[in-house]
């Protein structure tokens, strides 16, 4: 992938947009996010991997949709049934990412030590977000605990493609994994725990260049 001029465009409008939810979400500009923020965030990163995607890998773009469906749940406050929707589209859009993944590994052919080192550090995490969720909103802790393995099994498998990724994707691909995960504990900090300001720009500050270096991993 070369960084042409149509790409710094694309970059620097997601950028702008980006920077735009920042200031709704900070200032407390709730419609602003709709007409000029997060709804155009993952349509653009859809149309940046379409135009430098040699083959477009309808997982990849079945991942960003619902990723997008899910930040549209996520608009409507903190409403109990907005946010398990929203929880729903984005556990869908990591399966994507999982099956898009696993492909790339050989379907789990070589599961690197570190893999597993990953996994064992996710049941520790898993047991932490129990708690959080037993603690404070315990109707949360079935969809919280299946969305929370997920999301760790999605970085188990990216950790799986070390052998067949060059270093640099592979190095991209991991964080952009791990990156979600932090930017899901902050999500479920903010809004179960309460342990957040509801008007906190860290989720979308991780939770953006997650999904970029995600589908980066896939470009490089």
């Amino acid at each position: 992938m070369t960084l042409s001029v149509a790409n710094i465009l694309i970059l620097f409008t997601l950028y702008a947009f980006l920077l735009a939810d920042v200031f709704a979400i900070s200032f407390h500009k709730p419609f602003l996010r709709w007409v000029l923020g997060k709804t155009e965030l993952m349509p653009i990163l859809a149309f940046f991997y379409c135009y430098n995607a040699p083959v477009i890998n309808p997982y990849i773009l079945a991942a960003l949709f619902f990723g997008w469906i899910g930040d549209l749940f996520l608009l409507k406050k903190d409403i109990t049934a907005c946010f398990l929707s929203g929880l729903v589209a984005f556990l869908i859009g990591h399966i994507f990412y999982i099956m898009t993944f696993a492909k790339i590994s050989g379907y789990y052919e070589t599961v690197p030590v570190f893999a597993w080192m990953i996994l064992a550090v996710g049941f520790i995490l898993l047991l932490l977000a129990y708690l959080i969720v037993l603690r404070y909103k315990k109707i949360m802790i079935v969809p919280g605990l299946i969305y929370y393995s997920v999301v760790i099994f999605l970085n188990f498998t990216i950790a799986c493609c070390y052998h067949r990724f060059h270093n640099i994707a592979f190095t991209v691909a991991i964080l952009g994994s791990l990156l979600f995960l932090v930017s899901d504990s902050l999500l479920a900090l903010r809004s179960i725990a309460k342990k957040l300001p509801p008007h906190t720009p860290l989720i979308i500050f991780t939770y953006v260049p997650a999904q970029f270096l995600l589908i980066m991993g896939t470009l490089l």
